[in-house]
């Protein structure tokens, strides 16, 4: 940010500022710094449950809050370790689209959520529902 003197104004980007005092310049000055600098504040990270998931078909989340950008996860619930299917990201965008689901019906699952600066939000567990073609599963 160039501040430039002339003929005892002060201009700013192309902004005219006037100045009776050194002291109203200074506290000005300093007040759009701490603006400027003062980051924004975010809302916790959440994801909501989805009413119903669908093997082998399309399956909606959504989410808000946290630090974009965010990556997205199915997580598998019945096992020992923790198996991660990607969905998306990184992305900025507070929803996205799991198609086809590629989970066979009965799985206990969750979907995780996690952002930029490593927070992370999941769903309840949900139970896969069986679809009408689970072609879409390997074997």
């Amino acid at each position: 940010m160039a501040i430039v003197r002339r003929c005892g104004e002060y201009t700013e980007e192309g902004i005219l500022i006037k100045f009776r005092s050194t002291f109203k310049l200074v506290a000005t000055l300093s007040a759009i710094a701490t603006a400027a600098l003062a980051a924004p504040a975010t809302e916790p990270l959440s994801i909501n449950t989805p009413v119903s998931v669908v093997s082998c078909g399309s399956s909606v989340l959504s989410y808000t809050g946290g630090v974009p950008p965010y990556i997205l996860f199915a997580v598998k619930a019945d096992t020992p370790t923790p198996e991660l299917f990607f969905i998306a990201g990184p992305t900025t965008d507070t929803s996205a689209t799991w198609s086809p689901v590629a989970y066979p019906a009965g799985e206990q699952a969750f979907y995780q959520v996690e952002d930029s600066v490593g927070t992370k939000a999941v769903t309840a567990t949900f139970t896969v529902l069986p679809g009408e073609d689970e072609s879409c599963l390997e074997d």
